[in-house]
């Protein structure tokens, strides 16, 4: 719903991919060292930094997914 107003299909369809492959593996990638407050506040940086575009933040909020990608070994 954030991207939605982008009115950017692309984009749309390359974040339902991301999450669609995120719940498949969901199971594997393990549980998050992040507490809820952790997750809260990044999507509240996420929020604020939306009117002033802060990559920064958008990296950030991802950083947790990226680390427990890497923790994934081949089958």
């Amino acid at each position: 719903m954030l991207y939605r107003p982008l009115g950017n299909p692309p984009v749309s369809r390359l974040l339902g991919a991301f999450w669609d492959v995120y719940h498949q593996l969901r199971d594997q990638l393990g549980t998050s060292h992040e507490t809820p407050r952790d997750v809260a506040r990044r999507h509240r940086d996420i929020l604020t930094a939306v009117t002033p575009r802060d990559r920064a933040a958008v990296q950030a909020h991802f950083e947790g997914v990226r680390n427990r990608l890497k923790r994934l070994t081949p089958p």
